[in-house]
This record gives C-alpha cells, sequence and structure tokens, in this order.
C-alpha cells in the first residue's frame, strides 16, 4: 500500500492533532486555605498515569496473574510566579499555607480543623482544564480528587539566570483522577 498523505491527515488527525499547551490548573483546597479557590497558570503539568496492579497466584509452578488494585501516581505542577505569588493571596502562599496546615513547620503537628473528619480534612480538588485549539469551547476536563501538597519546591534564585520568569514545583497525592469531556 503506498503512503498517502492526505489520507493519514484526514483519518488519523481530522481535527488537527491534540495540543499539549492549551491548558489551565485550578485548585479548590480545604477550608482555611487562603485563596481556597484559585486558577492560575502553570508552565507544565501531566495527567498522571494510574496503573493496575498485578496480584500473581502460583498454580502447578506457573505464575498466573490476576488483575490487583489500582494505583495513583503523585501529580506535579510547575507554577511560574508573580511577585504577587509570595504573598500569603498567592499561588506559592496559598500552597506554602496548605501544606502549614497539614503539618507544622514548627512543631511537627497538624492544625486540629484539618484532622479528619473535620471539614472533610486536609483534602482538596485538582482540576485541569485541557482545552481544544478550535475554539468550539470543547475541554478534557481532569480532577485530582482528595488531594494535598505533599512538596512545595524551592525556587531557584541565580544573579546569572536573566530573562526568566521564576517558577516552582508542587507535588501532591491524591485519592483519585476521573476525566470527563465539557462540550460547549
Amino acid at each position: 500500500m503506498a503512503f498517502n498523505i492526505n489520507e493519514f491527515i484526514n483519518t488519523a488527525l481530522p481535527r488537527d492533532g491534540l495540543r499539549p499547551n492549551l491548558f489551565e490548573i485550578q485548585m479548590i483546597g480545604p477550608s482555611g486555605v487562603n485563596p481556597r479557590n484559585f486558577q492560575f497558570k502553570a508552565k507544565a503539568t501531566s495527567i498522571p498515569s494510574s496503573v493496575v496492579g498485578i496480584t500473581p497466584v502460583m498454580y502447578y509452578g506457573r505464575q498466573v496473574k490476576l488483575a490487583g488494585n489500582r494505583q495513583f501516581e503523585n501529580w506535579t505542577v510547575t507554577v511560574i510566579m508573580d511577585e504577587d505569588d509570595y504573598a500569603i493571596s498567592g499561588v506559592r502562599g496559598a500552597f506554602t499555607n496548605w501544606s502549614q496546615m497539614v503539618n507544622y513547620h514548627i512543631g511537627n503537628f497538624r492544625n486540629t480543623m484539618y484532622v479528619p473528619p473535620n471539614t472533610g480534612g486536609y483534602f482538596g480538588t485538582g482540576i485541569i482544564y485541557h482545552k481544544y485549539k478550535d475554539n468550539s469551547g470543547d475541554t478534557n476536563i481532569y480532577m485530582m480528587q482528595g488531594c494535598w501538597p505533599v512538596e512545595v519546591g524551592p525556587i531557584t534564585l541565580d544573579w546569572a539566570d536573566n530573562d526568566r520568569v521564576a517558577e516552582f514545583q508542587v507535588t501532591f497525592a491524591y485519592q483519585w483522577w476521573n476525566d470527563q469531556v465539557a462540550v460547549a
């Protein structure tokens, strides 16, 4: 069979391919995080993998593989910063505050408001809106349910690092993610 570029474009990529750079992230933190509900631009993230484990069972010297439990890998977001993001009401401030409520920097204890089942504990929801490029309003939505920041990463400061916007990473643990498509 001869190669036909038009056939490839019309059948494999009829909408010209999904772009990985058209996304926004929204966080809905637990009560007490300021701001509790905020949307921000991130430089990078990924849709975390989910893996169904394998439960091996031995039978007559042979390993039989059965489906195990689903596991979800941590979710990492690279956040681009503006100067206001250092403040408690800024993006980094919100993540730092949230992390501090889960386990204080001094004292190694949790705010009693965040001890489950009080107000849902320290769990929040992270939402990725992966948008379509054709302005149709169609969007893939991924919701990280029961998430909390396990690491608020460093901000690199460097005198030789000119012409770049500061950034940091936040890594979240979460219970599960689910996806849906919003159609305009």
